[in-house]
């Protein structure tokens, strides 16, 4: 359980290195109605929080050489000149995604870098030029200020004809509904619309071949962190066996710490399940503070092991 949230919490990180304190999901009308899922992150909103000041301030300095680095390469700071993001795909396929990234660019300095790179070609597709580099990714700018970029030319295309009108919607997307479920203060939105079709058949596990609908949000609310995941099962007892498997999971790491007196013991008291007919809700809500604080003594405690172990 620990290691979930620390791993949820180390990839927010990750997000605040690439996007900036201005935010603008695209609109509805912008997701295609066969999109099988979504992500928008609003790190306008999340700019706001105690998390992002505490994340900042322990983790920050870390990256910080890698993100000049990065800038004077491509005249792009990560952090101060991405505005937003959104990522929807529309298939299983691992590569069936489209992300938007609007930001400020350097579009001229960017193309000459494309123009160097192995295998660029380009073409025209309507008013825009698609860039074709290697590993067989496609990109273009869609205004100056913002890129759509895809490895799969078809998905790529069909997003862009979204984009002019040349294709419209007859339908808002399945998947959207699910985001009216979510506080409009939420800094993160992660909303899907079949698991079970999405999942990879023999990799995937009993959970998520039985799954249909799930909806993830992550929020802070007065110094609170708070995680939502919202799933339906295919049927009511599914559901209830899932339940049953993730208590099953809390016991067993309540065993493996060092008692009521152990700060780890609230982090998993912090998570609350909710059981209805076949509709599963967990519900997690910590102190960023104590939050940030318990992950800094994790990292301490694990570099002093490993530096015993080196001698």
């Amino acid at each position: 359980m620990r290691k979930t949230i620390i791993f949820i919490l180390t990839f927010m990180l990750t997000m605040v290195s690439v996007l900036s304190a201005k935010s603008a999901a695209l609109p509805t009308s912008m997701i295609p109605e066969n999109a099988k899922w979504v992500l928008q992150l609003d790190m306008q909103q999340f700019l706001t929080t105690q998390l992002s000041d505490l994340l900042k301030k322990n983790y920050l300095d870390k990256i910080d050489n890698h993100i000049q680095k990065l800038a004077a390469e491509y005249k792009f700071n990560l952090l101060n000149d991405t505005t937003a993001i959104t990522v929807f795909g529309t298939k299983k396929g691992e590569k069936d995604f489209v992300v938007c990234w609007s930001g400020n660019f350097d579009k001229s300095h960017l193309l000459s870098l494309l123009e160097k790179s192995p295998a660029y070609e380009k073409f025209d597709y309507g008013k825009f030029t698609i860039h074709k580099w290697q590993h067989a990714q496609f990109g273009t700018f869609v205004t100056d200020r913002l890129v759509m970029w895809s490895m799969d030319e078809t998905a790529l295309k069909n997003a862009l004809d979204l984009y002019t009108g040349k294709t419209r919607n007859k339908a808002a997307a399945p998947v959207m509904s699910y985001m009216k479920d979510i506080p409009g203060d939420a800094f993160l939105r992660v909303a899907a619309h079949n698991i079970a079709a999405l999942a990879n058949d023999r990799e995937a596990s009993m959970i998520l071949r039985n799954t249909g609908m799930a909806l993830f949000a992550a929020m802070e609310k007065n110094g609170d962190l708070r995680l939502t995941l919202k799933m339906t099962a295919d049927t009511p007892e599914t559901a209830k066996n899932i339940e049953q498997i993730v208590n099953g999971f809390i016991a067993l790491a309540r065993m493996k710490q060092g008692g009521e007196n152990d700060p780890r013991w609230k982090l998993l008291d912090s998570l609350k399940t909710t059981l209805k007919g076949n509709v599963l809700q967990f519900d997690f809500s910590y102190p960023s503070t104590e939050l940030i604080a318990m992950m800094a003594e994790h990292r301490k405690s694990h570099g002093k092991h490993m530096h015993v172990h080196e001698k």
